[in-house]
């Protein structure tokens, strides 16, 4: 299997920090975007909004 993705990026610099993202996670969900977004639909109600439309 082709490599696509780089090992690591790097995004910046926003003072003394750096954000950069890995893809050596390993096993993990990524189901839990979806709970992140429950909670700001609950948060705005636009599934509520979009249901009384």
């Amino acid at each position: 299997m082709p490599k696509c993705a780089a090992e690591q990026m790097e995004f910046g610099r926003p003072g003394r920090r750096v954000i950069e993202a890995n893809f050596r996670g390993g096993v993990i969900s990524s189901d839990g975007g979806v709970m992140l977004l429950r909670q700001m639909d609950r948060r705005i109600g636009l599934s509520a909004a979009v249901a009384a439309a």
